[in-house]
């Protein structure tokens, strides 16, 4: 599974919910819908390259992109 992040354009923010429930029936497993913010974030099946145009064509998707991951050094490690 690859994370994504689902940003909602300005036009559809009151709307979100039901931009979250067409992602779903696409295929993407929602975790949280930020509605405050306009985002939704989840996971598409990473042998579905053609899922994240499939989730860009709703109404409504303004972007789709992969999360960015961040790895912080242990405590005891000498770059701090």
């Amino acid at each position: 599974m690859v994370k994504i992040t689902v940003t909602v354009d300005t036009a559809h923010a009151g709307e979100i919910e039901a931009v979250a429930e067409q992602l779903r029936d696409q295929g993407m497993e929602v975790d949280q819908v930020l509605d405050s913010i306009g985002m939704i974030t989840g996971s598409i099946p990473s042998a579905a390259p053609a899922a994240s145009a499939a989730l860009q064509a709703i109404d409504g998707v303004a972007s789709v992109d992969a999360a960015q991951g961040m790895q912080l050094p242990p405590p005891e490690s000498d770059v701090q």
